[in-house]
């Protein structure tokens, strides 16, 4: 049996409220992340509609700080982060999934100055982060926005995302975006990817690094982030409509014998009930992946090639 003086619900309860409240104002006499805890549940008992409010307040203050943080100071912020994300989904959430996919969104953002003041070696922060990220998808599927308006939202995101913040996130949106969704999202990266860019006079330009193969210039690097950018973006449009062809034109032609990426081709073909295409495309790599290596995809997606002709061969001889 648990002792009278053991922290538990039930002990607690036997102090009345009257004594509990006047701890808890103690309490939060000197621990500012227990009083904002409070004061949001507070607004939401009180069905005072200002729990949005107060957490729009505190991601505004927390994106203005700039003094760095420590390693040893960031479990506190990723809590009072995480403070913020739960209120989001259990106090507004499930009545105003709209407001809640609003504020969801500027949380993961913070990421981009955060993460730029802080010492997140550990990965505390990024957790946080990721778990928000992890559910946007089905918020926003339930707030129902404009399909436009998510398309130029999603856009921006993942051009801006240098901490890797919204990595992942037009697998995300698959469903709220939708196929006429993700073929306007497709658009405006295949705009991006025709945009050329300006290289700057010789006199000009940015030394940034140095390395075997000489200097390294700041629109150099600029321009194949561009060109990374819009590749990636393009090939998980492709694959969120199930557009085998459209993510094997990502590929280029020169890398198409690597037998990686002749893996990832052959999946998609496979997938698309193209087994014979698949076994062309491991072919096209058998000779590079004979000279040695670690394919760990090779085999599996090679014998559900074969499996998959065989009984399609089955079927036509029968």
């Amino acid at each position: 049996m648990a002792s009278s003086k053991t922290l538990n619900q039930a002990n607690l309860e036997t102090l009345g409220a009257n004594r509990l409240a006047q701890l808890l104002l103690e309490l939060v006499a000197v621990d500012a992340q227990t009083k904002r805890r409070l004061r949001l549940e507070l607004a939401s008992a009180n069905r005072s509609g200002d729990v949005a409010g107060e957490v729009a307040k505190r991601l505004a203050t927390i994106a203005k700080a700039e003094a760095f943080v420590d390693w040893n100071k960031v479990k506190p912020l990723a809590r009072d982060i995480e403070a913020q994300r739960r209120a989001i989904m259990e106090h507004i959430a499930p009545t105003d999934p709209a407001t809640a996919f609003e504020l969801l969104w500027k949380l993961i953002a913070l990421a981009r100055p955060v993460l730029s003041w802080c010492d997140d070696s550990h990965g505390t922060l990024g957790t946080v982060f990721a778990t928000a990220l992890s559910v946007l998808g089905a918020l926003a599927a339930a707030a129902r926005l404009p399909t436009d308006q998510l398309v130029d939202r999603v856009f921006d995101s993942v051009c801006d995302n240098d901490h890797g913040q919204f990595h992942g996130l037009v697998t995300l949106m698959t469903e709220p975006l939708g196929e006429a969704g993700l073929k306007s999202l497709r658009r405006k990266f295949e705009a991006m990817a025709r945009e050329v860019q300006q290289r700057p006079p010789q006199g000009e330009r940015r030394v940034i690094g140095f390395g075997s193969g000489g200097v390294f210039y700041e629109d150099e690097m600029e321009a194949r982030r561009h060109e990374r950018l819009v590749r990636q973006a393009l090939v998980d449009i492709a694959d969120a409509l199930g557009d085998v062809d459209a993510f094997i034109a990502q590929c280029p032609a020169d890398q198409r014998h690597n037998p990686a990426i002749a893996a990832a081709i052959a999946e998609r073909l496979l997938a698309a009930g193209r087994a014979a295409e698949a076994i062309a495309a491991l072919d096209a790599a058998e000779a590079i992946r004979r000279k040695g290596g670690h394919w760990p995809n090779w085999d599996r997606v090679r014998i559900a090639a074969l499996d998959a002709l065989g009984h399609a061969e089955c079927a036509q001889c029968g």
